[in-house]
């Protein structure tokens, strides 16, 4: 029999229960381009109460980058406490462990990314074949599609490239409904053709211990994760033994027929819950106070 389904209205109800916050960003706090209603409001109430808080993104960019983001939206640093990317984790490993992957690499992904590897001993070709491995941070522009990362995902595959994935989900979506692709479409892609494929980034345990050494190590059962992602944000959650909670007012609203702040149907939730095999503990309409 599933778990109950705690159907909450307002993350007050989580301050009263937990300590710790992992948040996405995309999708709960912010579309890309402006913050969500209530937002700041949510995060100074839960600053007040002196609750910890992460957020932890799926960017295939720097931490600092986010950084950056985040403030030219109004959400300073006395919002938060820690910011962890996807983006960061990645450079964290090719610091550490990338002399076994070689020093060249071709680049999939935007020009905005392109920094994610600066001031590592690496090297950026243009060439699959004078490459030792692939590096995808997603597309060009909002509008892209698969197709147009197809040439050189079958070089890389030609070359036989391991492929370094920082950003493992599929897409996201604005607060008007338009929807961008990311890594995680290419790296999809690649595995399917036969591809290696590493992923750095939820639902993948190594950015939670990060975490979690943040937090100083507290009990699990003080932890709540809060993500409009099923795969990634509630999977990985559950995976750790976090408190999961779906907020459905992100990237999920149009298939679950709702809109940001509304409560989507049981029937809607159960049968999206049944399709994916993952069920988070609690659903939020918005990350509102």
């Amino acid at each position: 029999m599933a778990a109950s389904l705690q159907s909450l209205t307002h993350v007050a109800v989580l301050a009263e229960r937990f300590d710790h916050f992992i948040v996405d960003l995309w999708g709960v706090i912010h579309d890309g381009q402006h913050p969500y209603p209530n937002v700041l409001q949510t995060l100074a109430e839960l600053k007040k109460r002196r609750k910890q808080i992460i957020f932890l993104s799926n960017a295939p960019r720097r931490a600092s980058r986010a950084v950056e983001v985040l403030g030219k939206l109004g959400i300073g640093s006395s919002l938060y406490d820690h910011v962890l990317t996807s983006g960061e984790a990645t450079y964290h490993y090719l610091a550490r462990d990338g002399a076994r992957l070689g020093k060249r690499y071709v680049y999939l992904g935007p020009q905005k990314d392109r920094d994610l590897c600066h001031g590592l001993p690496l090297e950026e070709v243009a060439s699959p074949a004078d490459a030792q491995f692939a590096i995808a941070t997603g597309f060009d522009h909002d509008a892209s599609t698969l197709e147009e990362k197809l040439p050189l995902i079958e070089d890389c595959l030609a070359a036989r490239l391991p492929l370094i994935c920082a950003n493992p989900d599929y897409e996201v979506v604005r607060q008007d409904g338009s929807r961008l692709l990311c890594a995680g479409v290419i790296a999809e892609a690649y595995a399917k053709r036969g591809g290696a494929v590493q992923y750095f980034g939820k639902p993948y345990p190594d950015v939670y211990r990060e975490c979690m050494d943040f937090f100083e190590n507290p009990p699990r059962e003080r932890v709540v994760a809060i993500g409009d992602n099923l795969l990634t944000d509630i999977k990985g959650a559950k995976d750790q033994g976090f408190h999961s909670v779906l907020c459905t007012g992100g990237i999920l609203a149009e298939t679950l027929g709702c809109r940001y702040g509304e409560m989507p149907g049981t029937k809607a939730l159960e049968a999206l819950f049944a399709i994916e095999q993952v069920r988070p503990d609690s659903t939020l309409p918005a990350f509102w106070w």
